[in-house]
């Protein structure tokens, strides 16, 4: 299947609400407002030239921790599946379009802004790589250990039981809902 994968920078419009749907997902949405800017040599000056507005849906863990971190106003860099949907709002003719972002990665914009400190969930591989049988396994009581790629295997994050959009037809509040 042919889908169009997107990376925006932009910032939050809103605090994501975590809400859960019909079949216990968590799951959160949040509007991302990405503006442009550009260098106009004539003035030497900087020119913004209009917002771009994404409706972002995550899932799953994803949602659960964005809903955590991620606070009205942080430059952030949304990365997934791009999809517009047209609705009509009540008592209107005309149809409007939404941009909407089907999340699988969230994070902070870090050219933009500090992150102070970064806690993992317990089951999750530390430094996103799972350890090897060579090393301890209790990692609160050790002192951080200098990384040797050849130490660590990569680990596939994505998580194949983690529902489709489609699965939560239902859960989400209608397309045309502004936050």
């Amino acid at each position: 299947m042919n889908e169009t994968v997107l990376t925006v920078r932009g910032r939050a419009a809103a605090q994501p609400k975590l809400r859960t749907s019909k079949n216990n997902v968590p799951w959160i949405q949040f509007r991302l407002g990405a503006s442009r800017r550009y260098f106009d040599r004539g003035s030497q000056t900087w020119k913004d030239d209009g917002t771009d507005w994404f409706t972002v849906r995550a899932f799953g863990s994803l949602a659960t921790n964005a809903s955590i971190s991620i606070h009205r106003g942080d430059p952030v860099i949304v990365h997934g599946r791009f999809t517009t949907s047209q609705w009509t709002p009540e008592g209107e003719e005309t149809p409007r379009t939404t941009l909407e972002l089907v999340a699988n990665a969230i994070g902070h914009d870090l050219r933009l802004t500090q992150t102070a400190s970064l806690y993992r969930m317990e089951n999750e591989p530390k430094n996103g790589y799972q350890k090897t049988d060579s090393e301890n396994t209790d990692s609160r009581e050790e002192k951080p250990k200098q990384r040797h790629d050849e130490e660590y295997q990569d680990v596939d994050h994505s998580d194949p039981g983690e529902p489709t959009q489609s699965s939560h037809e239902g859960a989400a509040p209608t397309v045309g809902a502004t936050t």
